[in-house]
């Protein structure tokens, strides 16, 4: 039976993710006094109170810290549970801590527990469909056909303003975003707009997790034609590119109220597919921003040649346009589960 984790107190600093080593630690007990046994753990040596490997907890109960110790889990670890868990801090709220946990849970540098971790009551798996925690934001997610997407458009980072061609995105290890118009509050709205380089973190990779949460990847050309077959393209069609489908694009879209009046939103299935793609624009290449209320545009993670594969939705037309363009354009982006 899986747990949820109890905490007091719970204090943590951003930092970069971890890295896993060659001290990986699984431990195998079921009660809190099992802890301090050396032959409950996979090395057999109990981790010190700054933990620098990775922790799995393979047990049933999920183990308590003593009363007024502190573990910290350094640079260089993971914290690894095998169940969907919230961690609660009293304090300020609650957290869920990466989202998921049905299989890995990365924290970032310097989490620091203090007071007990106790067995609470008992929660099923994060499934799709559940929301899911990233960097303090909670999206919507859903199932189509095999894949499980997020339900609306990322956001994060930190905003830099963009009025020239030269405001670009850089490679300074801040995960950067255009908020359109330069307010923050569209992007709370729609979600934030990146360049290709940097929603791939530098990489050219496809299907790389970049600025996806960890058990998230940036979508490939192909698991975008694999989503749209499962709305009703054939293969063929889906290969195709510029404007193909028959109505895919209404069945992408939603939320009709910030989408212009046409015939994506007037088709009988707009929005029944549950991605609800919002009609947010795009920023030009010039610095400039277009399109809100007019089209939508999803970068994928497949490059051809010098620009990059991508979706558009416009607003008077039902189908999906699937193109690529130059990858100094500020589009939207969609994570898939892994």
């Amino acid at each position: 039976m899986n747990h949820i984790i109890k905490i007091m107190t719970i204090i943590m600093a951003i930092g970069l993710p971890f890295v896993l080593t060659a001290q990986d630690n699984t431990f195998n007990g079921t009660t809190n006094s099992d802890w301090d046994t050396p032959t409950n753990w996979s090395t057999g040596k109990v981790p010190p109170i700054s933990i620098v490997q990775k922790i799995t907890i393979a047990s049933n109960c999920i183990v308590p810290a003593s009363n007024s110790t502190n573990y910290s889990f350094a640079e260089g670890s993971t914290f690894q549970i095998n169940s969907g868990v919230t961690f609660t801090n009293n304090g300020t709220g609650t957290w869920a801590m990466g989202g998921t946990f049905d299989k890995e849970g990365s924290y970032i540098s310097n989490l620091v527990i203090n007071g007990t971790i106790e067995p609470g009551t008992n929660v099923p798996a994060w499934t799709c469909g559940d929301p899911l925690v990233y960097d303090g934001q909670s999206y919507a997610t859903v199932q189509i056909g095999t894949q499980c997407w997020m339900a609306e458009n990322l956001n994060i980072g930190t905003m830099i303003n963009s009025n020239t061609s030269s405001d670009n995105q850089t490679d300074n290890n801040v995960i950067e975003k255009y908020c359109y118009d330069n307010d923050t509050a569209n992007c709370a709205t729609y979600g934030g707009f990146y360049q290709w380089n940097e929603i791939m973190q530098y990489v050219t990779a496809e299907s790389t997790q970049g600025v996806c949460p960890t058990g998230w990847h940036l979508p490939s050309d192909t698991e975008l034609k694999t989503m749209e077959m499962q709305l009703g393209m054939s293969q063929a069609v889906a290969d195709a590119s510029g404007p193909r489908g028959t109505n895919e694009g209404s069945k992408m879209a939603g939320n009709a109220a910030l989408w212009a009046n046409g015939n994506l939103e007037n088709d009988s299935e707009f929005g029944t597919s549950g991605l609800a793609v919002l009609s947010v624009g795009y920023r030009h290449t010039d610095g400039s921003f277009s399109g809100v209320s007019n089209n939508a545009n999803l970068w994928s993670s497949t490059e051809l040649g010098v620009e990059a594969w991508y979706r558009n939705l416009h607003y008077n037309y039902t189908d999906v346009d699937r193109n690529d363009l130059n990858e100094d354009y500020g589009f939207s982006v969609r994570c898939v589960r892994d």
